[in-house]
């Protein structure tokens, strides 16, 4: 009866469908009567054989939510970062429905981000449903390997933020913990920026031993996790009073392990 009622106020259209690597990809849209329900765009996904769909990325239509619906954290980390630091040059490593592309370019009109994004498939659902020519002045979309695209020496330094949305299904892939990886984004990023890891699920175990295997030398290290998400923020700074300053804003974000 309960699903029956969802059903009616809230309606579920199919925008587009594409079977890649034997994973199914839907566009869905989702919207209401319900004056309080934020209607909705999303990539979800399912592996062909598995009854279960996963989330890959969504949105809002509207502009009166703040935060983007597919992943709070890594949001609020970097809203809490430009209370005292600059989110002028961005990077969105993954950038599939460009939630948080859309969330700096809604929300901080004089930053640039650009999205690295590995499938051409996932580029034209991007272009076609979620950017909306909201912030096409203040975003690049690429299609590239995001672990080749770190070894670019003419990005040497270059940005405020790094946001690693890496997937492959739903998992993180191997490359994403490698040496080489996290040293090219070091060498990528401003003195002082900040690193966000989505790691959604992985254990926190998992992703302790790799914050304590990096070489780089980082002012903070923190595992934040809330709603059984889980993110690794890295944090360079020269400045002791803003760096300490924003790991306090953290500790209110939710359960945190600082490495």
């Amino acid at each position: 009866m309960l699903q029956k009622l969802r059903s009616f106020f809230i309606k579920t259209k199919v925008l587009e469908e594409k079977n890649l690597n034997n994973i199914t990809y839907r566009v869905v849209e989702k919207s209401s009567i319900i004056p309080s329900y934020s209607n909705r765009r999303a990539i979800v996904f399912r592996v062909d054989g598995s009854t279960k769909t996963y989330i890959h990325s969504m949105i809002y239509l509207d502009k009166k939510n703040r935060y983007q619906p597919t992943f709070y954290l890594p949001q609020r980390v970097l809203d809490l970062w430009s209370e005292d630091f600059s989110l002028s040059e961005n990077l969105c490593l993954g950038a599939a429905g460009c939630a948080v592309p859309r969330f700096l370019g809604l929300n901080f009109k004089e930053s640039h981000t650009v999205g690295v994004e590995y499938s051409k498939e996932f580029i034209e659902f991007a272009k076609k449903y979620f950017l909306l020519n909201e912030i096409e002045n203040q975003f690049d979309l690429v299609n590239d390997d995001a672990f080749e695209y770190v070894k670019n020496e003419e990005i040497k330094g270059k940005f405020d933020s790094v946001y690693i949305d890496i997937f492959d299904s739903n998992k993180v892939p191997d490359e994403v913990f490698s040496m080489e990886f996290t040293s090219n984004l070091y060498n990528i990023t401003k003195e002082n920026s900040v690193l966000v890891f989505n790691f959604i699920t992985e254990e926190p175990q998992k992703v302790e031993a790799f914050a304590n295997s990096l070489k780089e030398k980082y002012t903070a290290k923190l595992i934040l996790q809330k709603n059984l998400r889980t993110v690794l923020v890295l944090v360079k700074s020269d400045d002791e009073e803003k760096a300490k300053r924003f790991i306090q804003k953290l500790n209110h974000e939710g359960s945190i392990i600082t490495v």
